[in-house]
Order: structure tokens, then C-alpha cells, then sequence
């Protein structure tokens, strides 16, 4: 038995989460450069300076230009690319289709002020690419698409 009190232990938790759920269509053409993303934007204000943010994101994106690259995604905290979180995604796609591509990471942005995590596109040119879009999206036998993106704080190790 152990009549004294425990200390030390660590823990942690879930302190809060925000979310964005996109289901319009976003158009981009042929940027041959990041651009934002409309409406994939997060806002999170971290109550420990120690906390973590895991941040999840799941964007539909479909063509509509044949046989072209499709884009490159990558996570932006303020106005900073956070390494090692891009996604590039398939090549040769016919018009139309759809692909989901998602992710996660997590963050250690060492504050608690205000903190906008946001996705960013690029895609070579000559390309059209589109967030929830397909050929077919009112079609009776295809769902509606919803792209989101999560910011999770995580208290690591004080609770």
C-alpha cells in the first residue's frame, strides 16, 4: 500500500478542439505557386505555452483538365510552410475525378497566442484543380465532398 501522494507522473489531455468543414467548390488554375486554399483556415488559441497541436486535414480535390499533375498541399502556421507536412498527389488523372488526400502533424507552436493553421495548393500550369469537385458532384448517386482541417491541443505531461 502507498499512503503518500503521487507526483511527477506526467499526463496530459485533450484541452480543446476547432475545426473548418469546406463543402463548396474551391477553384484554382494553374498557379505555379502556393495559394491558400478559401475557407481551409483553423484558428486556435493555446492555453499552455507546452502544448502541442495536432492538426488533421482531409481535402477532396478533383480535376478537370485531363492527363494533368494534380496539385501539391502543404500545412502553413501563420505565414510558415511547417516542414514535413506537404502532400503531393497523383499525376495523369482524367477530368473529374476525385481524390482524397489527408494528414496530420503535430505542432509545437510555443505560445498561447492566436495561432491560424491553413492549407495551401500549387499546380503546374495549365492545370485546373478544384476542393470538393467532380464532374458528377449533383449527380443523384455521388455524395456531397467535405474537406476539413482539425486543430487539436494537447496538453503533454502537466495534468
Amino acid at each position: 500500500t502507498n499512503s503518500g501522494t503521487a507526483s511527477g507522473f506526467g499526463g496530459g489531455g485533450l484541452l480543446q478542439i476547432k475545426q473548418t468543414v469546406k463543402t463548396t467548390v474551391v477553384a484554382s488554375y494553374s498557379t505555379e505557386a502556393f495559394a491558400d486554399i478559401a475557407g481551409m483556415t483553423v484558428d486556435i488559441t493555446p492555453t499552455l505555452s507546452t502544448s502541442k497541436i495536432l492538426v488533421l486535414w482531409s481535402c477532396n480535390v478533383g480535376c478537370w483538365t485531363a492527363g494533368g499533375a494534380g496539385p501539391t498541399i502543404q500545412l502553413v502556421r501563420g505565414a510558415s510552410r511547417v516542414n514535413a507536412s506537404f502532400s503531393s498527389i497523383w499525376a495523369g488523372i482524367g477530368v473529374g475525378h476525385v481524390q482524397n488526400v489527408a494528414h496530420q502533424f503535430i505542432d509545437n507552436p510555443a505560445t498561447t497566442s492566436a495561432t491560424t493553421y491553413k492549407l495551401q495548393w500549387y499546380t503546374e500550369a495549365t492545370y485546373g484543380i478544384g476542393l470538393n469537385y467532380s464532374n458528377t458532384t449533383n449527380a443523384a448517386r455521388c455524395g456531397q465532398a467535405a474537406s476539413t482541417i482539425t486543430a487539436m491541443e494537447l496538453a503533454v505531461g502537466v495534468l
